[in-house]
């Protein structure tokens, strides 16, 4: 897949191991110049070295620093003063009963989980935003909003993450800069925080799970009137009783999933779906609104799309859909429009 990277600047704040130096090299790959960081120089060019084995064209550099101290931050601004993605990957943890964490250990978890993904931020989102264009990820974790008894500081800081990462996309709104919290199941009742709005000409690309993991809530995707679309090749799912809903936004689904667990419901409520497949599992359905905007391009059916439990529930067709062991149900004065073939 080409993410269109090829001549990027990216940095990954702890890139040598684990989760940072996958997507570093997930975006090497993709033919971005990235900078790997490091507390010591010799893990740095051993994470660069592995790298050039399996991605032989990459563009690499890398500087040891540690990005958690307001020294280390300043000489990674000097190596790398401009970046087009940025993300702020570095975060430890620690298993502690809470009534036995000092206030040394909450500040030193803040300190690297939370304050350095501010200041890196800082530092990169205005340049971003004056060139027109960049892209933020702050890599947070289940523990956000699912908060592990024996890691309260740790989860303390996941969910600051997602604060920022919410406050900051919307002061960039319109700047051509995305800003994205990311690795969340969520859980909970109701709705999942506020809507994930995709505007300006931003695209949200998911190569990876975007999951309403909730009992009874909805997690809705939305683009305003002009907005943004979303790119789909991994999986976007609902599970243990979730909904997502689309809501008038464009996903460009090719090579991806969109995957309706027993129990859950894929809503669409306006836009286009293109490509890929609509899959559900036992009970779960993908259930048409009453929007007479909803338009399935080319798709793959594999389970139940349901146009019976909402009435005059919509959905029309174009260049052709493919029932592939799935179903299409119709009632309640439902209207399914064809345009091209259905087989």
């Amino acid at each position: 897949m080409d993410l269109e990277l090829k001549g990027r600047r990216a940095l990954v704040t702890g890139s040598t191991s684990g989760i940072g130096f996958a997507i570093a090299k997930g975006l090497a790959a993709e033919g971005a110049h990235v900078t790997f960081t490091g507390r010591k120089q010799a893990s740095v060019d051993e994470a660069m070295a592995v790298i050039r084995k399996d991605v032989t064209d990459a563009t690499l550099d890398g500087i040891a620093a540690d990005c958690a101290t307001v020294q280390g931050a300043a000489a990674v601004f000097a190596h790398t003063p401009q970046v087009d993605i940025l993300v702020n990957n570095l975060g430890i943890y620690e298993r502690k009963a809470a009534f036995e964490i000092t206030d040394a250990e909450w500040l030193r978890l803040f300190e690297v989980n939370v304050m350095s993904g501010i200041r890196f931020s800082r530092h990169y989102a205005p340049l971003m935003a004056k060139a027109g264009w960049g892209r933020m990820l702050f890599v947070s974790s289940e523990s956000a909003l699912n908060i592990p008894r024996e890691m309260i500081h740790y989860g303390m800081t996941k969910t600051a993450q997602l604060s920022i990462a919410r406050g900051l996309a919307m002061e960039l709104e319109g700047t051509g800069v995305t800003t994205l919290g990311a690795n969340m199941v969520l859980r909970g009742q109701g709705n999942i925080g506020q809507p994930l709005h995709v505007g300006g000409n931003n695209t949200l690309v998911n190569t990876g799970r975007i999951s309403a993991d909730v009992n009874g809530g909805t997690l809705t995707v939305v683009a305003p009137a002009g907005g943004g679309s979303v790119t789909n090749s991994a999986l976007m799912d609902a599970r243990n009783g979730g909904i997502l809903q689309f809501q008038t936004v464009n996903v460009n689904n090719a090579g991806g999933t969109i995957n309706a667990q027993t129990g859950s419901v894929v809503l669409h409520n306006g836009g286009t779906i293109s490509g890929g497949t609509l899959s559900s599992a036992g009970t779960g359905v993908f259930r048409a609104a009453s929007n007479g905007g909803n338009i399935l391009d080319n798709v793959t059916v594999t389970g139940t799309v349901d146009m019976t439990t909402v009435g005059n529930s919509r959905e029309r067709t174009a260049n052709g859909l493919t029932l592939s062991g799935g179903a299409i149900n119709i009632a309640n004065s439902g209207i399914l429009s064809i345009d091209g073939t259905l087989t």
